[in-house]
Protein backbone atom coordinates (compact mmCIF):
# COMPACT_ATOMS: atom_id res chain seq x y z
CA UNK A 1 0.00 0.00 0.00
CA UNK A 2 1.18 3.47 -0.96
CA UNK A 3 1.78 5.74 1.88
CA UNK A 4 2.29 9.15 1.54
CA UNK A 5 1.72 12.68 4.02
CA UNK A 6 -0.71 14.95 3.85
CA UNK A 7 1.75 17.58 3.02
CA UNK A 8 2.88 15.75 -0.23
CA UNK A 9 -1.12 14.73 -1.02
CA UNK A 10 -1.81 18.39 -0.96
CA UNK A 11 1.62 19.79 -2.80
CA UNK A 12 0.39 16.92 -6.14
CA UNK A 13 -2.99 19.43 -6.39
CA UNK A 14 -5.12 16.39 -7.61
CA UNK A 15 -7.78 17.04 -9.58
CA UNK A 16 -10.97 15.55 -8.28
CA UNK A 17 -9.34 12.89 -5.98
CA UNK A 18 -11.09 10.53 -3.96
CA UNK A 19 -10.80 11.12 -0.23
CA UNK A 20 -12.42 8.74 1.73
CA UNK A 21 -12.57 9.61 5.82
CA UNK A 22 -12.56 6.31 7.67
CA UNK A 23 -13.34 8.02 11.08
CA UNK A 24 -16.98 7.45 12.81
CA UNK A 25 -19.39 9.82 12.00
CA UNK A 26 -18.95 12.66 15.25
CA UNK A 27 -15.40 12.82 14.51
CA UNK A 28 -15.88 13.53 10.50
CA UNK A 29 -18.66 16.59 11.62
CA UNK A 30 -16.64 18.37 13.74
CA UNK A 31 -13.96 18.94 10.64
CA UNK A 32 -12.78 17.15 7.81
CA UNK A 33 -10.80 17.69 4.04
CA UNK A 34 -13.17 19.53 1.30
CA UNK A 35 -14.40 16.24 -0.43
CA UNK A 36 -13.94 13.50 1.63
CA UNK A 37 -16.79 11.29 2.03
CA UNK A 38 -16.95 9.79 5.15
CA UNK A 39 -17.25 5.69 5.42
CA UNK A 40 -16.22 4.61 8.47
CA UNK A 41 -13.86 1.65 9.52
CA UNK A 42 -16.37 0.74 12.03
CA UNK A 43 -18.33 -0.04 8.39
CA UNK A 44 -16.21 -0.99 6.26
CA UNK A 45 -17.91 -4.75 5.36
CA UNK A 46 -20.86 -2.78 4.10
CA UNK A 47 -19.07 -0.12 2.10
CA UNK A 48 -16.02 -1.40 0.52
CA UNK A 49 -17.73 -3.16 -1.98
CA UNK A 50 -20.06 0.05 -2.96
CA UNK A 51 -16.41 1.30 -4.12
CA UNK A 52 -15.48 1.43 -8.07
CA UNK A 53 -12.07 -0.82 -8.49
CA UNK A 54 -10.86 1.41 -11.06
CA UNK A 55 -10.48 4.65 -8.53
CA UNK A 56 -7.78 5.05 -6.65
CA UNK A 57 -8.91 6.71 -3.30
CA UNK A 58 -6.57 8.29 -0.77
CA UNK A 59 -7.41 7.36 2.84
CA UNK A 60 -7.25 9.33 5.87
CA UNK A 61 -8.38 9.28 9.99
CA UNK A 62 -7.36 11.44 12.85
CA UNK A 63 -3.66 10.63 12.51
CA UNK A 64 -3.04 7.74 9.79
CA UNK A 65 -3.12 3.95 12.18
CA UNK A 66 -7.27 3.68 11.65
CA UNK A 67 -6.86 4.35 7.40
CA UNK A 68 -3.53 2.89 7.02
CA UNK A 69 -5.85 -0.53 8.45
CA UNK A 70 -8.67 0.32 6.14
CA UNK A 71 -5.86 0.68 3.29
CA UNK A 72 -4.70 -2.97 3.74
CA UNK A 73 -8.44 -4.36 4.02
CA UNK A 74 -9.31 -2.47 0.73
CA UNK A 75 -5.64 -3.68 -1.19
CA UNK A 76 -6.55 -7.33 -0.12
CA UNK A 77 -10.10 -6.77 -1.81
CA UNK A 78 -8.14 -5.55 -5.06
CA UNK A 79 -8.52 -1.38 -4.74
CA UNK A 80 -5.75 1.06 -5.11
CA UNK A 81 -5.48 3.13 -2.01
CA UNK A 82 -2.80 5.65 -0.60
CA UNK A 83 -2.50 6.05 3.13
CA UNK A 84 -2.47 9.57 4.25
CA UNK A 85 0.09 9.80 7.05
CA UNK A 86 -0.74 12.21 9.72
CA UNK A 87 -4.13 12.38 9.38
CA UNK A 88 -6.40 15.12 10.29
CA UNK A 89 -3.69 16.06 12.70
CA UNK A 90 -1.59 16.96 10.38
CA UNK A 91 -3.65 18.36 7.84
CA UNK A 92 -4.91 21.08 10.82
CA UNK A 93 -1.78 22.32 11.43
CA UNK A 94 -1.14 22.70 7.80
CA UNK A 95 -4.36 24.64 7.39
CA UNK A 96 -3.50 26.53 10.52
CA UNK A 97 -0.76 28.10 8.87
Amino acid sequence: MQEITVKEFLDQSLEDPKIIDVREIEEYEEGHMPQAMNYPLSEINDWATTLDLDDHYYLICRSGYRSHNAGLFLEEKGYEVTNLLGGMLEYTEIKQH
